[in-house]
């Protein structure tokens, strides 16, 4: 059996289709162990290729990104919400769906709070 990820990149986005599929990419470069990271993309209900874009980067990513469809316009802290019920990992990592975080984002932070005592919000 499979452990779960360490942390879950958390990005909650409407249509923004082209903004994604950037993240995504820039994502898709990072320097972590692919098995200590999953991405959830939880989509707001976007009239655009949103959910096509999702669906294109979870086989770029091997399975290590779930698209989730939101159940109408959702609005940002219930789709927050919802991406903090799908997550798996224990170290949670809103990301802006326009954000383009270099190879070394997620295991700095991933080392900074591994440190005893370390606390984030």
């Amino acid at each position: 059996m499979l452990s779960p990820p360490r942390a879950s990149v958390l990005i909650c986005t409407h249509n923004r289709a082209r903004d994604l599929a950037l993240c995504c990419a820039a994502l898709g470069g990072l320097d972590a162990p692919p098995e200590s990271w999953e991405v959830v993309v939880v989509d707001n209900a976007s009239t655009d290729d949103t959910p096509e874009v999702a669906e294109a980067w979870a086989a770029r990513l091997e399975g290590r990104l779930r698209g989730v469809e939101g159940t109408g316009a959702l609005g940002l802290s219930a789709a927050r919400n919802r991406a903090i019920a799908e997550a798996r990992g224990e170290i949670l990592a809103f990301l802006d769906d326009d954000a383009l975080p270099e190879p070394g984002w997620l295991s700095a932070l991933v080392s900074v709070l591994e440190r005893p005592g370390a606390m984030a919000a």
